[in-house]
């Protein structure tokens, strides 16, 4: 209890200011801010050992102090749920070997360390421990802070990138390809010439069609993007989404057609709905075979329109459903490039949806082919309730 009350009054004294600077900026606490333990008097030493178990709490980042032998001295609650203090001791031999490390060079040390198990029902968490001498008799604080979400971003930048540069490379290639073809070989051919620049142009399309939807994503993803919610008209929107495509599913040989329930409305920014339908839609027309049906619904919900897009055709593999919606995820690759997809438009329908306060997904229940539903709020109390502003 004597190490306990000492150490506590350090840390509020001014002990903990400078431990806390050595552990961010990578400077010992001065030896005044270590004497201040050792000359807290009773009073004092007896009030801030509450306050440091108070202040300590405060910091988001894992944060315990602990001595010689490895005993926990002090802990915060995120220390605890990231599992790194068990029966008073710390429990992860990184931790300790990064304290002992501090403590044996009398200046801070850092190491990043992924702890196993992580939190119950979650993936492992990765953290930088930073850790600093306190006093000569080997109290060392540790700093435990958990970077699993920013690693994780990273991956998903390094990712984008990636893919990013792989969709691009394909198009500019086939673009360059074609011209240098169309220069070579055409020459006073005009059919061959007339069957190259169509290609060019398809190239040219598709190309046109990531950069549009990569800007569009970057917008959604950034909060650039604007939405101008309003009541809208369910059957309105179903209709002109279908007239828009119904050129294409004729061609297809695809039947589509469009149902709602009586007076169905929402309340949502009509261009963000119409944008998830076609998108929906395309996908549909695009990846079932000649004679497949296509269908738009929407119905009423709990405080919620649910509309929904049907196809009959393949379907999708159960394992591909989790991944559906991720940037580029293609459940065949080469298809969806053949078709001209971009691997963006399930993403982008997803943010559209949910920056509204709606919900998207695959039916399950489906027999055949595909069914995805999405909803929108009917009311703009509904929508202000869930976070979304109007």
């Amino acid at each position: 209890m004597d190490v306990l009350v000492a150490v506590g009054g350090a840390m509020v004294a001014g002990l903990a200011l400078g431990a806390y600077a050595a552990l961010v900026f990578g400077r010992r606490a001065s030896p005044a801010a270590r004497a201040g333990a050792a000359s807290a008097g009773p009073l004092t030493a007896a009030v801030s050992g509450g306050l440091a178990r108070r202040m300590i709490e405060v910091v988001r980042h894992g944060a315990l102090v602990v001595d010689r032998s490895g005993e926990v001295v002090l802990a915060n609650t995120a220390a605890r749920s990231m599992g790194v203090v068990r029966g008073g001791r710390v429990s992860v031999p990184d931790l300790c070997a990064v304290a002992d490390g501090a403590r044996a060079a009398g200046e801070p040390r850092r190491l990043v360390v992924d702890l196993p198990g992580g939190r119950i029902g979650r993936e492992p968490i990765a953290v930088v421990a930073h850790a600093a001498p306190l006093d000569e008799e080997g109290h060392v604080a540790l700093l435990v802070e958990d970077v699993t979400e920013s690693r994780r971003l990273e991956a998903v930048r390094r990712d984008f990138v990636g893919n990013v540069s792989h969709e691009l490379k394909s198009p500019v290639a086939a673009l360059r390809a074609l011209a240098e073809t169309l220069v070579l070989r055409a020459g006073n051919r005009p059919e061959l010439a007339r069957e190259y620049a169509a290609r060019i142009a398809a190239e040219a399309e598709r190309l046109s069609g990531l950069l549009a939807d990569l800007l569009d994503l970057a917008a959604i993803e950034s909060g650039r993007k604007e939405y101008h919610r309003e009541p809208v008209e369910a059957a309105d929107l179903l209709n002109q989404v279908v007239a828009r495509y119904a050129a294409r599913a004729e061609q297809k040989g695809t039947l589509l057609e469009w149902s709602a329930a009586p007076a169905v409305r929402a309340w949502a920014d009509a261009r963000s709905v119409e944008q998830t339908l076609s998108n929906l839609v395309d996908n549909a027309i695009k990846y079932s075979p000649a004679g497949a049906r296509v269908t738009l619904h929407a119905e009423p919900g709990e405080d919620e329109t649910v509309f929904t897009v049907a196809d009959t055709g393949p379907g999708i593999p159960p394992a591909a459903v989790p991944r559906l919606f991720e940037r580029f995820y293609r459940v065949d690759p080469g298809r969806s490039r053949e078709e001209g997809g971009t691997g963006l438009g399930l993403a982008i329908a997803k943010h559209l949806v949910e920056a509204q306060g709606g919900r998207i997904w695959v039916d399950g229940t489906a027999r055949s082919g595909t069914t995805i539903r999405f909803t929108a709020p009917t009311t703009s109390s509904q929508s202000l309730k869930i976070g979304v502003a109007s």
